[in-house]
């Protein structure tokens, strides 16, 4: 339970976005791969800001699922409109 309450927190969010190291090998490993996105159904589980997924539709993804049990939901699809 606790997992899903800090999770839910924008802070929380913010610190994981933040952090360079993390989310320049994320988008590395996406971008660098685009051929293993290109035309693939993608589910990214746990979306939390919704970054990943919006990286993976970048990368040429077909349709891309952006799940978060969380009220981050909210927050993520905020980030795609």
């Amino acid at each position: 339970a606790n997992y899903f309450c800090s999770y839910a927190q924008l802070y929380h969010q913010k610190q994981m976005l933040a952090d360079h190291n993390r989310m320049a090998a994320y988008h590395s490993a996406i971008m660098g791969n685009t051929d293993a996105f290109k035309d693939k159904v993608v589910m990214d589980v746990g979306t939390g800001s919704g970054i990943l997924a919006v990286w993976c539709a970048q990368a040429g993804a077909r349709k891309v699922y952006a799940v978060e049990y969380t009220d981050m939901a909210e927050h993520a699809r905020s980030v795609v409109r």
